[in-house]
């Protein structure tokens, strides 16, 4: 009895093989080893490719094509210059994007992708022949050294995939439906007399990252005392990866933390006259907007993540440590700071504040 039924199924997969008409239910079921959860992520993957992929196939008459880059805000963004040269090579294809949810639209922001995914394991082994190409963006030590590397990031993930190498972010053209949207976010908390609007952001973050929570309320009272009282914090208790972190909120301040989505923080960044921040994916944002910022560095080196021509003025630690992020072995959040993240706490109130007044003349003028 087994045996005939071994004999049947090799008959029916030959079958499949052979016809031309079947060749695609021959390439999808040869790829799945029915185990629970193998048997789950094919369900899920079908589900989305039914609704999503096949749609596009039928529309465009041609297969689309596969981004993918699952880390921050930040990493996201610096894609998107690697992906629009990309797209080039598949003219009538659509594009989809593979990222963590939280931050799915900013491949639709950038223009880069009109469908987001969120499960690109299963796609690439279940339905990798529906696809035109599958770009994964990889860099540094990706899944080794937490993406420890001295290489700037938009740069490597262009020549990796044999494009032109570049180092700008790529220009955000907000939408006018953003921009009112923001504005009405901002109507009635701003002070016609109260200078242009100023929005920063404290975190939260890993901690080597972030500047001490008294600094903070130093830098912001010393800016309101110069007259500029429309500052705005922008921010959230939630972080992608370290899960519920409470913001530390700043008194006397107009609060927007965790009021805003994704796309309304953008908008009310791209309406600032400057953020001042932590390296997070903030500062991406601000210099996807062109609004000029001032970086508060560490554990990172500004000149490894922005390129000169970007408007930033960089408040960079001075201790010998500055930069462990990108070096080996790795000494930062994943090991623990063994210098008591003295490379932040270093970085005075007056620094910072004089690179904000600099910043400032310079947007005005």
């Amino acid at each position: 009895m087994a045996c005939r039924m071994k004999t049947a199924i090799t008959k029916f997969r030959d079958s499949l093989r052979a016809s031309r008409r079947l060749q695609l239910l021959y390439q999808v079921l040869r790829r799945v080893k029915w185990g629970g959860l193998a048997a789950l992520a094919f369900c899920r993957s079908l589900g989305f490719v039914v609704r999503r992929v096949v749609p596009l196939l039928v529309c465009r008459r041609a297969r689309p094509v596969l981004f993918s880059r699952r880390l921050g805000a930040g990493d996201i963004i610096c894609t998107f210059p690697a992906a629009a040269q990309l797209k080039k090579r598949h003219p009538r294809a659509a594009a989809l994007y593979n990222c963590n949810p939280e931050f799915h639209k900013l491949p639709e922001l950038a223009g880069i992708a009109t469908v987001v995914s969120t499960d690109v394991a299963a796609l690439k082994k279940f339905w990798p022949f529906l696809f035109g190409a599958i770009y994964e963006f990889e860099w540094g030590g990706d899944g080794k050294n937490y993406y420890v590397s001295d290489e700037f990031p938009i740069e490597v993930f262009c020549t990796q995939h044999g494009l032109a190498p570049a180092r700008e972010h790529p220009r955000l053209m907000v939408p006018a439906g953003l921009a009112k949207q923001a504005g009405r976010l901002l109507a009635g908390r701003l002070s016609p007399a109260g200078g242009p609007l100023l929005v920063f952001h404290t975190g939260p973050t890993w901690a080597i990252r972030e500047w001490p929570l008294a600094n903070w309320k130093d830098l912001i009272g010393r800016l309101q005392a110069a007259g500029f009282q429309n500052i705005v914090q922008v921010g959230a208790s939630r972080n992608a990866f370290l899960g519920d972190v409470p913001a530390d909120l700043i008194p006397g301040v107009i609060s927007l933390v965790d009021k805003l989505g994704l796309e309304e923080t953008i908008g009310v960044i791209a309406q600032a006259r400057l953020l001042i921040g932590i390296d997070s994916g903030l500062l991406h944002m601000a210099a996807w907007a062109r609004t000029p910022f001032v970086g508060i560095w560490g554990p990172t080196t500004p000149s490894l993540r922005f390129s000169e021509r970007c408007r930033q003025l960089p408040v960079v630690s001075s201790v010998p440590c500055q930069g462990c992020h990108h070096r080996l072995p790795c000494q930062h959040w994943i090991s623990g700071c063994q210098n008591d993240i003295a490379c932040m706490k270093e970085i005075s109130v007056d620094r910072v504040y004089q690179a904000c007044l600099r910043q400032l003349e310079t947007a005005a003028n």
